[in-house]
């Protein structure tokens, strides 16, 4: 995109592609090719507006670009947390089972010294 010495410029622009694939609710999970053209028309117009610098791009491979690295980074992140959530819950339950075995066990033990 030649904006290695424009680092803010580029910052900009990405942060305008991350909120029109916000504002259009784009699927993160989905392939890029698998959303509506319609969608994907409203969200580059969207960005060309607030960052006329993308228009210059032929066939807007800048954008593209941008939305896909976003989408990747959203889906990454959603499943890093939905994994961190499912060990979470998985300790939980397994010291649950280990809270009633103890229980279990110590009515037995109550049960056997009556």
């Amino acid at each position: 995109m030649g904006l290695k010495d424009q680092k803010e410029l580029f910052n900009n622009m990405k942060q305008h592609v991350q909120e029109a694939c916000i504002q259009h609710n784009l699927d993160v999970m989905r392939n890029i090719t698998e959303h509506p053209p319609a969608l994907l028309l409203m969200i580059y117009k969207q960005v060309k507006e607030k960052s006329p610098q993308l228009a210059a791009f032929n066939k807007d491979w800048a954008t593209q670009a941008m939305i896909q690295q976003f989408a990747k980074n959203r889906k990454y992140n959603t499943c890093k947390k939905e994994a961190g959530i499912a060990a979470e819950r998985a300790n939980l339950v397994c010291a649950l089972e280990e809270q009633d075995e103890d229980k279990e066990q110590a009515e037995n033990t109550k049960d056997f010294a009556l």
